[in-house]
């Protein structure tokens, strides 16, 4: 599987499609020290502005190809 890796602030605007949908985000305890928590005051992805302020704090964002996709059945 091909690492998806953001650039530049400014590719997230002009390419979105180049997100992977998630629901599950691993951060070390230092970027959240550095670029604040999501902000609860986005009713609609508010990770996306957390994304973007880590970009632009010059982090990248990666995907690692552990696991594609998972399923959970219910009784």
């Amino acid at each position: 599987m091909e690492e998806k890796c953001l650039s530049r602030a400014e590719n997230i605007i002009k390419y979105p499609q180049g997100f992977r949908v998630v629901h599950y985000r691993l951060f070390r305890r230092e970027v959240f020290d550095k670029v604040g928590l999501q902000d609860s005051r986005i009713p609609y992805v508010e990770d996306l502005d957390l994304f973007l302020r880590m970009e632009l704090a010059g982090m990248r964002l990666s995907t690692i190809p552990l696991v594609d996709d998972a399923f959970i059945l219910h009784d």
